[in-house]
This record gives structure tokens, sequence and C-alpha cells, in this order.
């Protein structure tokens, strides 16, 4: 997930692998905790 990502935005080619990995975390638990992409 972080190659697609730094490969779509550039710019996160500048920013450090352990935050990186940190935000896209966080990102994950938010779109879990809200259930989206879920099935209903």
């Amino acid at each position: 997930m972080i190659a697609y990502a730094q490969n779509k935005i550039p710019e996160l080619n500048d920013v450090d692998e352990y935050a990186l990995k940190n935000e896209i975390r966080n990102l994950n638990a938010q779109i879990k905790a809200k259930g989206v992409g879920r099935k209903r």
C-alpha cells in the first residue's frame, strides 16, 4: 500500500516511511470504524 501511495503521490517519497505507515494505519482504522465499503 505504501508503494501504491508513493506512486500516486510523489511528494510522499519525502515523508519518513515510519510516519507514512502510521498514517496509513490510522486511515485504515478510521475507514473500518465508519464501516466504509462494508456490505449490507
